[in-house]
């Protein structure tokens, strides 16, 4: 019973992180990138970056003993999970770099044994915790949650975004507060607060 709850948790999980490129490359993009400080042009090249690096280390050898997450915001890609050998951490770390339009590349890959079924869906529940803690905590004038995008590995919370200085510092207190959350690394893009007119 606790396994079929968590292959449908993962399976939910995986339909919705779909739904921005979806919705990005179609009608509803305009509505993507009310909330979103990229132009929409840069929302639907990242869902293209994704993408692309996805069928590219789809590919690679020993794929598929390998649990990767990629994640692409404003031409930057971070890549989490685990590979069974350094070798292929890599290549994919190769595969992203080459992709166009790409800016730089965080990998964060560990060499490990895959996730199990039980660690994703805790990391998923992390997630969706931090989320709502940066809608709810957040005050700030001009901010919006989904100014912040969020990916959580082993426990581990990483927070990517165009943010100013006052953001991104009440970000990173309010994700290590919520409950199980081990650390959090930012990889976020400072602007200053007059680019937004935020008071």
């Amino acid at each position: 019973m606790l396994r079929r709850f968590l292959l449908l948790s993962s399976f939910v999980m995986l339909l919705s992180a779909c739904v921005p490129a979806l919705i990005a490359g179609g009608v509803g993009a305009t509505a993507v990138g009310v909330n979103d400080r990229r132009t929409a042009g840069q929302i639907v090249e990242d869902n293209a970056i994704t993408v692309k690096v996805q069928n590219m280390i789809s590919e690679l050898p020993d794929r598929m003993h390998a649990h990767i997450s990629i994640l692409s915001y404003n031409g930057k890609v971070l890549i989490l999970g685990e590979v069974p050998n350094h070798k292929l951490g890599l290549e994919v770390e190769e595969a992203v770099r080459k992709t166009e339009h790409v800016k730089s590349v965080y990998n964060e890959l560990i060499v490990a044994p895959e996730a199990s079924l039980a660690s994703i869906a805790a990391d998923s529940m992390i997630t969706a915790k931090v989320k709502t803690a940066l809608t709810t905590d957040i005050k700030l004038k001009g901010f919006n949650a989904g100014n912040v995008k969020v990916m959580t590995s082993r426990r581990k919370v990483y927070l990517m975004g165009i943010v100013n200085e006052a953001e991104a510092r009440e970000a990173i207190e309010i994700a290590r507060h919520v409950a199980g959350v081990e650390e959090v690394v930012p990889f976020f893009d400072i602007v200053n607060r007059q680019f937004y007119n935020i008071n």
